[in-house]
């Protein structure tokens, strides 16, 4: 379902070629591509301004809902993750129809990218760095602005999206000054400063198809595989 910025639900699956979900433990948030072949000429139907009668166009806050099946312990389960529009290119046209690329990136993107931070974290005894990455994203990830949007996209399409975040325990107590830095840039410092119990630390932060996660690579090396592919 394609989510217009006025809030109206379009079904565009009669027109998508494929889908590709990405997920990177290298990489914060999850991302999509979908090429799109339009002989209904879907874009120009979307005017650019909000009065016009069919909806209101593409200025930034359109979002794709998919949903999608996973595999994990052998079973199957399908999962519902919104993405914010990000870029339409390689547009191409072709006869009467047009061919080009749609790409979104995950909701909580769009509200940490443009945040910077100025603050102190430890206090004045220090914290662990779980406890301050659980502390960014509380305050950023879990914000009023994505509770909003989640409950908008709830009453419109029905799925419910509610995300938390899976951390690791960390070592050592610290002090730090973030110094007017992005979110992400902030989670990439504390996670490098970060120490683990075993003194082999490597922690990564990024999003799979449920939660978010901070974790140490080397932790996810002694786990059992969820699944096997061949």
């Amino acid at each position: 379902v394609f989510i217009t910025s006025n809030g109206n639900p379009v079904d565009i699956s009669e027109i998508i070629e494929s889908i590709n979900i990405y997920q990177n433990i290298f990489r914060h948030y999850m991302e999509c591509e979908l090429v799109i072949h339009d002989a209904s000429k879907f874009l120009h139907q979307l005017p650019s301004y909000k009065d016009q009668n069919f909806t209101g166009g593409f200025s930034g806050t359109e979002v794709f809902v998919i949903s999608y099946r996973n595999r994990a312990k052998g079973k199957e389960k399908i999962y519902t993750h919104s993405f914010r529009l990000s870029s339409i290119s390689d547009r191409q046209s072709i006869n009467n129809s047009e061919s080009y690329l749609m790409s979104g990136i995950s909701e909580e993107a769009y509200w940490t990218q443009a945040t910077r931070i100025s603050n102190a974290f430890g206090g004045e005894s220090g914290n662990t760095t779980k406890n301050m990455i659980e502390s960014v994203f509380k305050k950023y990830f879990q914000s009023q602005n994505v509770k909003s949007v989640y409950q908008g996209l709830r009453d419109i399409t029905n799925n419910r999206i509610q995300k938390q975040l899976n951390s690791s325990e960390t070592a050592g107590l610290h002090k730090f000054v973030i110094p007017n830095l992005t979110v992400d840039d902030t989670i990439r410092f504390l996670a490098r400063e970060s120490d683990s119990p075993n003194k082999v630390p490597y922690f990564v932060f990024y999003e799979d198809s449920e939660n978010f996660n901070f974790v140490n690579v080397n932790d996810i090396l002694t786990q059992e595989p969820v699944d096997e592919y061949w």
